[in-house]
C-alpha cells in the first residue's frame, strides 16, 4: 500500500493556522508583560560609589538628587542618605512634607521619613544607603552598602 501524496494546505488551513499561530504570541507577549508588572524591581541606579557637594549646599530637610537617584537628608549637622527608587518596580519617589512620606507615584506605595513601608504594593522598605565623606569633604554616597536605619546618620 503506498501512503497518498499530501494535500497542498488550503485557504482556510492558511488562515486557521494563522490565527492560531498570532493568538499564542498575542497570549505570550501580554503574559510577559503581566509578569514584569508585578515582579519587583531591581536597582535601576548606577551601583558606584556617587560623590556629591559639600554637606554646606543641602539645607534643613530632605534634599532630591536626581543625577543620584537618592534623598539627602539633614538635621542640623546631622546627614543621612536614603534610595529614592521605589522597591517595587523603581519609580522614582516624591517626599511629602506636610505627612512626613514618599510616595510612589506609579502604584501608590508609601514610605515613611525611615523608608519603612506604610502601604503597598511595595513590599521591601526603602534602601538606607551608607553616606560618608571624601577626602575633600564632600559627601559620597555607598550604593553597594545599605546600613540599618538606626546607623544611618553621619556628623558633620
Amino acid at each position: 500500500m503506498t501512503d497518498p501524496a499530501p494535500q497542498p494546505l488550503s485557504r482556510r488551513g492558511f488562515l486557521q493556522a494563522a490565527a492560531v499561530g498570532l493568538a499564542a504570541v498575542a497570549t505570550g507577549l501580554a503574559a510577559f508583560m503581566a509578569a514584569r508588572f508585578i515582579t519587583p524591581a531591581l536597582p535601576h541606579a548606577q551601583l558606584s560609589d556617587f560623590t556629591l557637594d559639600l554637606p554646606a549646599a543641602y539645607p534643613e530637610g530632605q534634599s532630591f538628587v536626581p543625577t543620584a537617584r537618592i534623598f539627602i537628608e539633614r538635621r542640623g549637622n546631622r546627614f543621612r542618605c536614603l534610595s529614592a527608587e521605589c522597591t517595587h518596580l523603581g519609580c522614582i519617589v516624591a517626599w511629602n512634607a506636610p505627612r512626613r512620606e514618599f510616595d510612589c507615584p506609579c502604584h501608590g506605595s508609601v514610605f515613611t521619613a525611615d523608608g519603612a513601608v506604610l502601604k503597598g504594593p511595595a513590599a521591601r522598605p526603602l534602601p538606607v544607603l551608607r553616606l560618608t565623606r571624601d577626602a575633600g569633604g564632600r559627601l559620597l554616597v555607598q550604593r553597594r552598602t545599605s546600613v540599618a536605619p538606626d546607623q544611618a546618620w553621619i556628623t558633620i
